[in-house]
């Protein structure tokens, strides 16, 4: 088997979703029935529109939470799609990613978060949605990828996040010559102590280097967490996989946090 990036010390994929499905209601007003065929492939039937068979792959963040991921075939610009399927709470959100939309910057990814429900028979559609938090400002969690391979994420403020080896008080610098790694994020809140955490590497893009759009759902009560890359390869040929770590608690110095971005005033 070849792995790709980050996966090679992934969790098992989970299967269990197979048969199963689930009338989506989105916010920005998409609305329709996904259905999981087999653990490694899925239908969506919007209300309107053609019906679609995808390849997907899903992990899992407890018990009642699953990330699902795809891409569509054949899309322009290259489009992923990724859900947090919240089974206990009947919610859900998408994040679409797309690849090819800034013309200065055709390798850069841009993405879309829309939050939503799941419509259950016989009860009235969740009031409730995942949203945007700053509960993680100021924490860090070193992810271990890897016997090798260790990151500690510094979620520094509510729309940033920095990133540093463990051990080290300073930036990660990137292959494009040493910038830091210093990326817009997003993260919202599932629920009690599970996470998604979206992060574009635009400036890691714009250097020349390769950027992707990262995403990582966290349980912070486990300290586990799983994820996807969507973007390019090293070698610059199209990336979208799933990854998964396990994680610790990290104590700062305040190093990191202090260290001046190149790429904000």
């Amino acid at each position: 088997m070849e792995f790709e990036g980050a996966s090679q010390y992934r969790g098992p994929m989970v299967y269990e979703l197979a048969g199963r499905s689930f009338y989506l209601v989105m916010d920005d007003g998409g609305e329709g029935l996904l259905s999981f065929v087999t653990g490694e492939s899925l239908i969506w039937s919007p209300i309107e529109g053609p019906q679609t068979c995808q390849r997907c792959d899903c992990l899992k963040a407890d018990e009642d939470t699953y990330l699902v991921n795809l891409e569509v075939t054949g899309a322009e610009p290259r489009t992923g799609v990724t859900l947090v399927l919240d089974c206990e709470q009947s919610l859900v959100t998408a994040v679409i990613a797309r690849q090819g939309t800034n013309r200065r910057y055709p390798e850069m990814v841009t993405n879309e978060i829309i939050f939503g429900a799941i419509k259950n028979s016989g009860t009235a559609l969740p009031k409730k949605r995942h949203g945007f938090t700053g509960d993680l400002t100021g924490l860090r969690i070193t992810w271990r990828y890897s016997p090798e391979v260790g990151m500690t994420h510094v979620y520094y403020c509510p729309h940033y996040i920095r990133a540093a080896f463990p051990g080290q008080n300073t930036i990660v610098s990137d292959p494009a010559g040493g910038h830091p790694y210093d990326e817009n994020c997003a993260y919202v809140k599932i629920k009690e102590h599970i996470y998604l955490v979206s992060f574009l590497e635009n400036n890691m893009t714009i250097q020349g280097g390769i950027g992707n759009n990262m995403l990582i759902l966290m349980n912070t009560a486990r300290l586990h967490d799983v994820g996807r890359s969507f973007g390019l390869h090293r070698d610059r040929t199209p990336e979208n996989y799933m990854f998964s770590a396990i994680g610790a608690w990290a104590e700062s110095d305040g190093g990191i946090e202090a260290a001046p971005s190149k790429y904000r005033v």
